[in-house]
């Protein structure tokens, strides 16, 4: 594949355009993605390779207490935990409720679950909401 440039712009044989139609559809092979899941995601089987990440967005309100507990931590070895952050909407209404974003990291080869359930930290036993996920890196 050869790109000769031209002043400003690149002129590009038939063959480099498809190419590079291609890669910009399948990304290249070396390119780590972000797999968006939601609350309808739960209980799915998500394949990933090293260095791909998952970030779950889930329904949350913690003005009435209620947050994601991560209760089942992944193996280490194969997802590690990233981040976790509220998002309020947009709006900016007091009260209202957002997402929980968790950000999850592959970091090597194996199957491991994680469980997320939605509770109140002093009252564990009230569980509002559950979300599980398996994840295979390979």
């Amino acid at each position: 594949m050869m790109l000769h440039g031209h002043g400003r712009g690149w002129a590009c044989s038939g063959s480099t355009l498809f190419a590079a139609a291609l890669l910009s559809v399948f990304g290249c092979g070396g390119e780590a993605r972000v797999v968006e899941l939601g609350a309808d995601d739960g209980g799915e089987t998500i394949e990933l390779a090293e260095g791909d990440s998952i970030r779950i967005r889930l329904e949350s309100n913690p003005s009435t207490g209620f947050r994601w507990n991560l209760v089942e931590e992944p193996a280490a070895a194969v997802l590690e935990a990233s981040s976790s952050e509220y998002v309020a909407p947009e709006d900016g209404l007091i009260g209202q409720g957002g997402v929980e974003e968790w950000t999850f990291v592959a970091r090597g080869g194996g199957t491991t679950s994680l469980t997320l359930r939605y509770f109140r930290p002093f009252d564990p036993a009230d569980v509002q909401g559950s979300f599980e996920l398996r994840v295979e890196v390979g």
